[in-house]
């Protein structure tokens, strides 16, 4: 990369960025370092005295084609608060509490707001921000947000990301926007003023389930099952339609499942319904080929993922139902369907080894693994405790209210997989390549010796 007009763009961060602007070599050397061992000086620093100020040094530095960095407290201890770049330092001015909501238990803050300072502020109200890092007297809460902070509080807390509503993001050409649960009518404004929030991207991910024989599911259970998660689908693609069409782009990101293409016992219902997903897509890509149409509808196949679902799904098993392992955390799930929307190119994507192989030994070998989980899915879809008491969410939500959130993790963390090597070989094509047809001249070179040795 062409390094950036650095006296430009001091000069123009000057002019333009309400804040402190330092490219003197203390001030870069003080910023080269954080909690870590890792030194990397940066092209400057900048301190916003407003967010606004913050974005602004954003789109400057774009405009330079300089990277950026933002920093907080500077307490991470792998190198992410060092990189040569623009650092910006929210830590010194951004720190306010905007608002507190005592009774649905949210807070707004800015990004540079320490979490001790943050926790005195909410004590007042009886409340508490709960993950707590043991830099918790001086990291601060967008930094935690990018670590996705726990300490020792996580096992009744949960980590950052089990305790955050909505997001502002800034992207790196200025773009400002909420990310998380949107009310309708804020989501009606975003889409009647168009651009890029209103019609980007869409991900279909509505379901619902029973766990029960076939028998043993009603016709009222088995349709509203279908209802959702085969028509939340259908709808859902319908009015991302009707937005993208007319501007001619977009992306629409369904996902799936591994037993959208091999069924297993006791989910009759979804599994029915996860299939016709794949029909209805397929059918829609193929017509939107057909009017060369620049909107594109990928798939994104998902392997078990431990998730709330198993405690709040209809059930009529005798014991506790669970995923069929091998199962992966909801961040493996997060990033296949980000790299789905990214590379809408193909058709569809496979996250985790266990749906490649589920697919494939369907394909090669289906009466063979209709025998095997005739004799194995049952017990391997229930725990050894009893199942849960309590609400289901099958006609109506379980977690209506701010305070029953549960979040994205389920029972299963001590049993599941944070990473996937598939998905990571996915991602990054070009390493893999290169991998390999390093491993293929490793074992052909290997072969030649032993030829030689043995003419």
């Amino acid at each position: 990369m062409t390094p950036p007009d650095t006296s430009g763009l001091e000069a123009a961060l000057r002019a333009e960025v309400d804040g402190e602007v330092r490219f003197d070599a203390g001030s870069r050397g003080a910023y080269a370092t954080d909690g870590s061992n890792y030194r990397q000086v940066p092209i400057g620093v900048v301190v916003p005295r407003t967010v606004e100020a913050g974005a602004r040094a954003v789109s400057v530095c774009a405009r330079f084609d300089a990277p950026v960095l933002s920093r907080g407290g500077g307490t991470s201890l792998a190198g992410q608060s060092t990189n040569t770049a623009v650092v910006i330092d929210w830590s010194k001015y951004c720190t306010g509490v905007l608002s507190v909501d005592p009774e649905r238990r949210t807070c707004v803050v800015e990004p540079g707001i320490v979490l001790d300072e943050l926790n005195r502020h909410l004590a007042r109200h009886r409340l508490q921000f709960g993950p707590k890092p043991s830099t918790h007297s001086h990291c601060a809460l967008g930094g935690m947000i990018g670590n996705n902070s726990c300490g020792a509080s996580a096992q009744a807390y949960g980590k950052t990301v089990d305790n955050i509503r909505r997001l502002e993001i800034l992207t790196y050409d200025g773009q400002r926007a909420w990310v998380g649960p949107t009310p309708p009518d804020e989501r009606a404004r975003i889409v009647a003023g168009g651009g890029r929030l209103a019609e980007n991207v869409w991900i279909n991910c509505a379901f619902s389930t029973v766990f029960a024989p076939f028998e043993e599911i009603t016709a009222e259970e088995f349709e509203r099952v279908t209802a959702v998660t085969y028509l939340g689908f259908v709808n859902g693609t319908r009015s991302a339609l009707k937005r993208m069409l007319p501007r001619d782009r977009g992306t629409i990101v369904q996902v799936g499942s591994a037993l959208g293409e091999r069924s297993i016992p006791l989910q009759s219902a979804y599994c029915g319904a996860k299939h016709a997903i794949n029909g209805f897509t397929s059918s829609v890509r193929t017509e939107l080929l057909h009017r060369g149409s620049n909107v594109r509808v990928t798939v994104a196949q998902m392997p078990a993922v431990n998730t709330p679902q198993f405690q709040w799904v209809r059930s009529r098993l005798s014991k506790h139902p669970m995923p069929v392992p091998p199962i992966y955390q909801p961040e493996v799930a997060a990033r296949g369907v980000l790299y789905a929307a990214d590379h809408p190119g193909r058709k569809q994507y496979y996250v985790g080894a266990s749906t490649v192989a589920t697919i494939w030994a369907n394909r090669f070998v289906p009466a063979l693994l209709d025998r095997y989980l005739a004799r194995t899915g049952f017990d391997s879809q229930q725990t050894d405790s009893v199942p849960p008491a309590g609400l289901d969410n099958l006609f109506e939500p379980v977690d209506r209210t701010p305070a029953d959130d549960q979040g994205a993790h389920g029972a299963f963390d001590d049993g599941s997989h944070a990473r996937s090597w598939q998905e990571t070989l996915v991602r990054h094509p070009a390493a893999t390549a290169l991998g390999a047809g390093a491993a293929a001249l490793g074992v052909a070179r290997g072969l030649r010796r032993l030829t030689s040795r043995n003419p």
